[in-house]
């Protein structure tokens, strides 16, 4: 789905900016390179975050959601 400008811009993002929802990253911890960053650039609002989750949802309910190993 794509993110708003307002919300691209209260999390620092470039224009178009995009959230995909119906793919998830797989990492094995142990061997894993990346780490969460301390300093995040910035933040969605809580009713963009709902309707994430509300599109990631249906796509859960659709079985349209795929795993991608990241390595």
């Amino acid at each position: 789905m794509q993110i708003p400008e307002t919300e691209a811009r209260r999390a620092k993002l470039y224009t178009p900016a995009w959230v995909i929802v119906d793919e998830f990253n797989t990492d094995d911890l142990a061997t894993s390179w990346a780490i969460e960053d301390p300093k995040p650039l910035g933040q969605f609002s809580r009713k963009f975050m709902s309707r994430v989750a509300a599109e990631a949802a249906a796509a859960i309910r659709a079985g349209s959601v795929r795993g991608v190993p990241r390595r």
